[in-house]
């Protein structure tokens, strides 16, 4: 009975760290999509509320070339460093309910260089 409460509790420890991770990627990949893609992510929004289907299939491959494009750049060129300290400091934070203040200059960074490139 023993061995099996320590199993359960190892497998709960290790699906919530999965998890986080997930999560705090999730957030760092918007913010740099949001930070990067701001014009076409509008472009796509305004078109689909006007129901102008021509243009939004248009601005949604637009918005998503850009998204792919941006997260390529954070992963695969000199802003790939940056990228992963921003990620280990969220990932190192407790509660994921804001952005951490000790994260900014790390999420600033990524965002920098992926606008520079």
């Amino acid at each position: 009975m023993e061995l099996s409460n320590d199993f359960t509790n190892i497998l709960e420890r290790s699906s919530n760290g999965i998890l986080k991770e997930n999560i705090t990627t999730i957030i760092l990949n918007s913010l740099i999509s949001k930070n990067k893609c701001r014009e076409q992510r509008d472009l796509f929004i305004l078109s689909g509320q006007r129901g102008d289907l021509h243009n939004q299939e248009k601005h949604s491959k637009s918005y998503l070339d850009c998204h792919h494009n941006s997260l390529t750049l954070a992963n695969a060129t000199s802003c790939s460093a940056k990228y992963l300290s921003a990620l280990s400091c969220l990932n190192n934070t407790r509660k994921l309910d804001s952005i951490p203040v000790d994260c900014v200059p790390q999420i600033d960074d990524v965002l920098s260089c992926v606008n520079n490139h």
